[in-house]
């Protein structure tokens, strides 16, 4: 399946094989649904490395913030 995005992909996660997130390199975030992958802006310039979430309206993505160590993870809340 092709996402149109010419980035590295690093998580994905879903509430069903037809509603699902992925999130990579410098703040991408796709969302696919509808048979089609659409490009949320996630107003960070970092790369998310996580994804989980509860339900289909609530999901966080994380970010790792440092380097090397100690590392930082925030998670960035959304709300569909």
């Amino acid at each position: 399946m092709d996402t149109g995005v010419a980035k590295n992909l690093y998580a994905m996660w879903g509430s069903s094989a037809s509603d699902f997130y992925i999130v990579g390199e410098n703040g991408t975030i796709m969302h696919y649904s509808n048979n089609q992958f659409s490009r949320l802006t996630p107003g960070v310039s970092n790369s998310l490395f996580g994804i989980l979430g509860t339900s289909a309206a609530d999901i966080y993505f994380c970010i790792a913030y440092g380097v090397l160590t100690p590392t930082t993870f925030i998670f960035l809340a959304h709300q569909a």
